[in-house]
């Protein structure tokens, strides 16, 4: 995988390098119908692109990803590994007004949900301490369209969505 980044308006680009090869699912020592490698997502910032990836081995979910420098080459490299049972849905998406959250767990867990800009920027941190299941709505109409990034965080992992603002 590679990026492309212009200096002189989009008259030309330079490529950079985030990955050496594609992700191959039997290289993997994965059934093709697993899901190796389909969630791939490179975002922008002002000073760097961030490369995410995403593998279910039908169990777990390994997460990579790296922060690259404009104009740097490096290897995504692995974060940590979830484990299956965090669940986290967030509905409608691209939002105007206001979304729904639902966030469960297979047992009691503390329970942090975040949602920030793509630059980290945060708008909303709540805490829900103990908990198995919370479901709640969150006002974003008053946010400027873009991407924001829901955090999900608990004792069992992290899982990381997009949310796209009209």
């Amino acid at each position: 995988y590679y990026y492309a980044l212009s200096y002189n308006g989009s008259a030309t680009f330079e490529e950079y390098k985030v990955s050496d090869q594609a992700w191959n699912y039997n290289a993997d020592g994965f059934d093709a119908s697993v899901g190796i490698g389909e969630y791939f997502q490179i975002l922008a910032t002002k000073h760097n692109v961030i490369a995410f990836y995403g593998a279910f081995d039908g169990e777990d979910v390994e997460i990579y990803y790296n922060i690259l420098p404009f104009g740097e080459e490096t290897d995504i490299e692995t974060v940590g590994t979830l484990k299956s049972g965090l669940s986290v849905k967030s509905y409608p998406n691209p939002v105007t007004d206001n979304v729904n959250i639902t966030i469960s767990t297979p047992e009691r867990t503390d329970c942090t949900f975040k949602l920030t800009d793509i630059s980290g920027k945060e708008y909303l941190c709540r805490n829900f301490g103990q908990t198995k299941s919370v479901s709640f709505q969150t006002d974003m109409s008053v946010l400027t369209p873009g991407i924001y990034i829901l955090s999900v965080e608990t004792s069992k992992g992290r899982v990381i969505k997009k949310i796209v603002k009209k």
